[in-house]
């Protein structure tokens, strides 16, 4: 409808399970370096912390950070009744990182952009033909939504941004990544 196909469903790794559980902490100084956060695994979770990856950090919009670490899925259940991490003096919390993988070319949550083979750029605001970045849109219209009704004859909400987590489509992957996750630890 809106998009070109931009990849087949199962036949490439963007589109498979995002791999181990990953868990997200909480309001670190921008300063903070993966080396450091390495060491504040270490330190918190003893022999364990072998087994954990230090992913990378995202902003906190507060002048803080927040790093992301991977944990293979044995480890997983030890995890989820910790709630917070000491690191020097201060304590952080710590939880559950879900996220989905979204192509910033296509708005597609089944592929990154350098997997996308769509032939034109969606804006991720208001479907137009132009990156985010140069939107002047003010009213919201989510791709994912649209192609989704269009394809299924369904009528979900299509008055927000494809990059708002309120967006159906997307809450229903995070929902599909939680259950991969939870599976994966029984």
């Amino acid at each position: 409808m809106y998009r070109q196909q931009s990849c087949t469903p199962g036949k490439n790794k963007a589109n498979q399970h995002q791999g181990d559980p990953k868990y997200i902490v909480y309001g670190l100084e921008p300063e903070f370096t993966k080396e450091q956060m390495e060491a504040a695994l270490s330190q918190s979770f003893g022999d364990v912390h072998n087994d954990l990856k230090v992913l990378f950090p995202i902003n906190g919009g507060t002048g803080k950070i927040h790093w992301i670490f991977q944990t293979p899925v044995d480890i997983y259940r030890q995890l989820r009744s910790r709630q917070k991490l000491t690191i020097g003096w201060e304590t952080h919390t710590f939880k559950e990182f879900l996220s989905a993988r979204k192509c910033s070319k296509c708005q597609s949550l089944e592929h990154t952009a350098t997997l996308c083979t769509a032939e034109r750029t969606f804006c991720g605001f208001c479907m137009g033909n132009h990156r985010i970045s140069d939107c002047i849109s003010r009213c919201p219209s989510c791709i994912n939504c649209r192609v989704y009704n269009s394809n299924n004859k369904t009528k979900y909400r299509t008055d927000q941004a494809s990059i708002d987590h309120t967006c159906s489509i997307y809450a229903a992957k995070i929902k599909s990544i939680s259950k991969n996750t939870i599976n994966q630890q029984a």
